[in-house]
């Protein structure tokens, strides 16, 4: 398969990763407004029970935080003017002095007795840097070098607060792969993670799965690199 159709089948998997978006014209959103409320009750989704939950000890409090970043760039593909989606910082430049959509996923892991939990949140900028599309959100929790994301949940807004909404969550089965995750029960051990593969189910009968391999795609960073952030 061709880096350009990897890139493509890419593009819908972060398409997919941004449906259901809280889209408006300015979302006026920033990384710190998912603390506190956000998700101190988002996880029990997670779990069969609220005796389950509470056992595991899921330390809403004391979040990690990373990073990726991906920028919209134009590109000349057989004389025809394409957008691709590179990782950021990048050395490639654009065919054009534009500036295009920013994605930032944010991912967020917490201490918890039973492996840490993570949510992965997608968000899009636009040229002015405003938030012009959040969410959803996917909750999960990281095992040896992988982090299973098994729910999608919505997001709602109130006044300048952003929530989950545990009233509309469906399965789902998103696997971040990584060769060099390392962790323990109080998240990820690094400063930064790169992962290699992104596996998502297809169809569940007969179970299929598709399989992106990110250092083919993101061929000059070697992956999709989070790095923390403050």
């Amino acid at each position: 398969m061709s880096s350009f159709r990897l890139v493509s089948g890419f593009l819908l998997v972060l398409g997919a990763l941004c449906f259901n978006a809280c889209k408006i014209r300015n979302v006026a959103f920033t990384r710190d407004q998912l603390d506190g409320q956000f998700v101190n009750d988002a996880f029990r989704v997670l779990y069969p029970s609220e005796e389950s939950y509470l056992r595991d000890g899921v330390d809403t409090a004391h979040a990690q935080r990373f990073e990726a970043r991906l920028q919209e760039i134009l590109i000349n593909k057989d004389n025809v003017g394409q957008t691709k989606i590179v990782p950021l910082p990048t050395k490639e430049n654009t065919i054009l002095d534009i500036q295009g959509n920013k994605h930032i996923l944010y991912l967020y892991c917490y201490p918890a007795r039973i492996g840490p939990k993570c949510m992965l949140l997608s968000s899009m900028f636009n040229e002015d840097d405003e938030c012009v599309s959040l969410g959803p959100a996917y909750l999960g929790m990281m095992d040896d070098n992988t982090i299973q994301f098994s729910r999608k949940v919505a997001i709602n807004r109130k006044e300048d607060r952003f929530y989950l909404n545990r009233k509309r969550t469906e399965k789902v089965d998103i696997r971040f792969v990584s060769s060099t995750l390392s962790g323990g029960e109080d998240g990820i051990a690094d400063d930064s993670v790169l992962f290699d593969r992104i596996v998502s189910v297809r169809n569940e009968n007969p179970k299929e799965y598709l399989v992106f391999e990110l250092n083919r795609i993101f061929q000059e960073n070697k992956g999709l690199l989070f790095t923390k952030s403050p």
